[in-house]
């Protein structure tokens, strides 16, 4: 999700679901985004649910900036700050929910932000164009 600021500055919104470990189990995480996974070479899809060593929901959001000021170059990004969200195995999962609080974690860790900026990422995310959720 593209978001522009009055001074001409570009941001992105990045957001990929997952699983994460328990905290009894060590162990690698791995969240997947539209058929990649990233943060880890593993894919979700191919997890042990079973072994409950992958049993928490996460939702991950990046805010990221083009590396060298373009947009045209969709591949190289330098993330400005980042959010997890880790859902409780006492709640049911949702991705709303999910992107809402990774947003805000990955926006209070961009130091720099004024209420103004971050104004305009909450904009951009409610405006965004929503795609019907697949479980």
């Amino acid at each position: 999700m593209k978001v522009e600021l009055e001074d001409g500055s570009v941001f992105f919104i990045q957001f990929g679901h997952g699983f994460v470990p328990n905290m009894d189990s060590p162990g690698d995480f791995s969240f997947k985004r539209e058929g990649r996974a990233f943060g880890s070479t593993q894919k979700t899809d191919k997890m042990d649910k079973s072994s409950n060593v992958f049993s928490l929901r996460a939702t991950q959001c990046g805010i990221l900036v083009p590396y060298d000021g373009k947009e045209e170059n969709h591949s190289k990004f330098d993330v400005l700050g980042g959010g997890v969200s880790i859902c409780s195995e006492k709640d049911n999962f949702t991705r709303e929910t999910g992107r809402k609080v990774a947003l805000q974690k990955a926006l209070l860790n961009c130091a720099g932000f004024t209420k103004a900026i971050r104004r305009k990422f909450w904009e951009a995310y409610r405006n965004r164009a929503v795609q019907p959720e697949v479980a």
